[in-house]
């Protein structure tokens, strides 16, 4: 049976993935510009790094800076867009198609009261919150908390291409 998960999430990205126009990071400066508080930045999944094969989810806050879980080295982080140039990666913007200047400041709000002392770790059950989450349940759970569920979710675990597949989010293309 795991066999066959493994093999159904294979299939599924490649098919998925490959319709997207994903983005390189080496742009990544031009989201100064586009990207507003709130929105989704999600990398395109590697099928040669097994920590990337599901891809990752970063959100975006003021001053073109992001927060995000990436791994259980680090807590929640926050950095500046010119930092993923490093790493090469495609990616896309999503927007939450209800956004408004109320919705964002709950977001930012939720994000540095509630979660700036959670830790990493990605086997957190997506409807709770017991100090531990990963980008994906992190990302799921801030918005979940300011406007309810915004991806419908049938397994254990939330990934970042969740978002993608979801009704309240549309890619902003630049």
């Amino acid at each position: 049976m795991k066999k066959i998960y493994i093999l159904f999430l294979f299939i599924s990205f490649f098919t998925f993935a490959r319709e997207l126009n994903w983005k390189n990071t080496a742009d990544i400066e031009k989201l100064n510009n586009i990207a507003k508080v709130g929105d989704l930045i999600i990398y395109k999944p590697r099928k040669n790094n097994v920590t990337q094969l599901w891809g990752h989810v970063m959100f975006v806050t003021e001053n073109n800076k992001i927060v995000d879980f990436p791994n259980m080295q680090f807590g929640l982080r926050e950095f500046p867009f010119s930092f993923l140039t490093a790493d090469n990666r495609e990616f896309i913007l999503l927007r939450y198609k209800g956004i408004n200047d109320e919705i964002r400041k709950k977001l930012l709000d939720k994000i540095y009261t509630k979660y700036l002392y959670f830790s990493y770790f990605i086997f957190t059950p997506p409807n709770m919150t017991i100090g531990t989450t990963y980008c994906s349940h992190f990302i799921y759970n801030l918005y979940r908390d300011v406007v309810g569920d915004v991806i419908e979710n049938n397994s254990n675990l939330i990934y970042p291409l969740d978002f993608l597949n979801s009704k309240y989010f549309k890619i902003v293309d630049f």
